[in-house]
């Protein structure tokens, strides 16, 4: 800022001794000081021009980051209007299109076959509780041999006698039978049964126990009815003869002993 140096006017009086030529003074004033008046102004808008710049500078650094923002928005929406605007002829949206369709038909075929899979093994697991209910309750068989080396069922009875040579164990009416066995364990039917034999307390004498003339017979099963039963059965197996002879044999077998098996008629 430049200084500005106001000489005093030596000849100037105070304004009370004027009088009635103020005016004039007042005007003489003026002329004299006017280039006062006119630096002083200029000083003060000169004073006033750095202000301003660094308001402009300030408003310039407020609106720099607003301006970025913008551009950004800007940016942001022409990719995206870019992306949005690709159309279906666009080779890249078309493969993708087409592996999406592959990815999903092999789902779909994975799917199926699972559920073949899972139906599948709830079929066998179906069947094997019929075959399982079947076994349980189909009445229990004996082996027959077959056509080309079948044996025939016994045509004589054992003879049984009462006895107490080794102890008493039974009591009632019994009767005893037998069956045929070849070497591949086919049994044959039952024979005819024994005449009944009444004990008290007793044992029972097997004899007499017929052979087979077939020479595949390789074993002979004794069976004998449970207290006071009938001659038709049920029957329970006793006793094996391993061997087609002649054989005899004492019976105290209880009947607690003999029913748990499957019983033959």
């Amino acid at each position: 800022m430049s200084k500005v140096t106001i000489k005093k006017n030596e000849g100037t009086q105070p304004i009370a001794d004027k009088g009635n030529g103020y005016s004039n003074w007042l005007d003489s004033y003026e002329e004299k000081n006017k280039d006062f008046f006119e630096s002083e102004f200029n000083i003060v808008n000169n004073n006033k021009k750095p202000l301003y710049f660094v308001l402009a500078f300030i408003l310039l650094i407020i609106c720099i980051p607003v301006f970025n923002q913008i551009n950004n928005h800007k940016y942001n929406l022409s990719k995206n209007t870019n992306n949005t605007g690709k159309t279906d002829n666009d080779p890249s949206n078309s493969q993708d299109a087409s592996s999406a369709q592959a990815n999903a038909a092999q789902a779909e075929a994975n799917v199926k076959a699972a559920e073949a899979n899972v139906a599948a093994a709830e079929a066998a697991v179906r069947q094997a509780e019929q075959n399982y209910k079947n076994i349980s309750n189909a009445a229990s068989t004996y082996v027959k041999s077959s056509s080309s080396s079948r044996i025939s069922a016994p045509t004589q009875a054992p003879t049984v006698w009462p006895s107490s040579a080794y102890g008493s164990a039974l009591t009632g009416t019994y009767y005893y039978k037998i069956s045929y066995v070849d070497s591949s364990s086919n049994e044959t039917d039952l024979g005819p049964s024994t005449s009944a034999i009444n004990l008290n307390n007793q044992e029972a004498w097997v004899t007499n126990i017929p052979t087979s003339s077939n020479s595949n017979v390789s074993s002979i099963y004794l069976y004998r009815t449970l207290a006071n039963s009938s001659p038709s059965g049920p029957y329970y197996l006793i006793k094996k003869y391993y061997g087609n002879y002649s054989s005899s044999t004492y019976d105290s077998k209880s009947d607690s002993s003999i029913s748990y098996q499957t019983p033959k008629y």
